[in-house]
């Protein structure tokens, strides 16, 4: 028997499907009405197990409804901790169960009641339970693959817009710099500055031969001297 579980609590269906598996039954599960559509389209469910409200303002029995139209012979169990719960208009509830779910009760009246043939025959090969518990895992693991690969584009696309955005900022601030320089060369300043350099750099070397004539000049004072002194006594 193929058992979906719809519950927002993602605990809960860890427990049904841990629980209903033990049991021989196939068990899928899904946290949202739109998951629980995908996982129809997967396979041929026997059993729904809807929790009445879920999150947001999605409701299980309003999903049960809309689901026995396509899916006539599933049977339904709604959950909830409400002993008279409004459900509705027009659902065919095969039972409510009650939180704190009583398993062995629950499992009871699942296979109490009527379901399909389990066996599917695909191209004259057929399948019998085993088989198709076999491919449940196998789904099962694939569309969990599936949310890793679809949760690790979702952050290489944020990694990448946030490189691009930084990319984006560098470029405008390289902008800003080179818009500033222009400015500053098409202001004559650059020009003006080179031409007080130069100046400057004259006015430097001239002080420095000025200083070098002066200390020889200094240093050859005495010789200088001498040599005058000699030259006026031997007159």
């Amino acid at each position: 028997m193929n058992v979906l579980v719809l519950d927002d609590d993602r605990s809960v269906c860890d427990i049904f499907k841990n629980r209903l598996e033990i049991e021989n039954y196939v068990c899928m599960t899904a946290t949202t009405v739109e998951e629980a559509w995908a996982k129809s389209k997967i396979l041929k469910f026997d059993a729904l197990v809807a929790d009445l409200l879920l999150s947001g303002d999605q409701r299980g029995d309003a999903f049960a409804k809309e689901f026995k139209k396509v899916s006539p012979w599933t049977r339904v169990f709604i959950l909830t901790g409400d002993p008279n719960p409004s459900l509705t208009n027009g659902l065919d509830v095969d039972r409510v169960i009650l939180k704190p779910i009583d398993f062995e009760d629950f499992i009871d009246s699942l296979g109490n009641g009527q379901s399909r043939p389990m066996e599917v025959e695909l191209d004259s090969v057929k399948l019998d339970d085993r088989d198709m518990h076999l491919i449940m895992e196998l789904v099962n693991k694939v569309v969990e693959h599936t949310n890793i690969v679809a949760t690790t584009q979702s952050l290489i696309t944020e990694n990448l817009e946030e490189l691009a955005a930084s990319q984006e900022r560098n470029e405008a601030k390289l902008t800003y710099i080179f818009d500033m320089l222009k400015k500053v060369d098409d202001s004559g300043i650059l020009k003006m500055y080179s031409a007080i350099s130069g100046f400057v750099r004259q006015a430097i070397s001239k002080v420095f031969w000025a200083v070098v004539v002066l200390i020889g000049m200094f240093i050859l004072k005495g010789p200088i001297l001498t040599f005058l002194t000699n030259v006026l006594l031997k007159k």
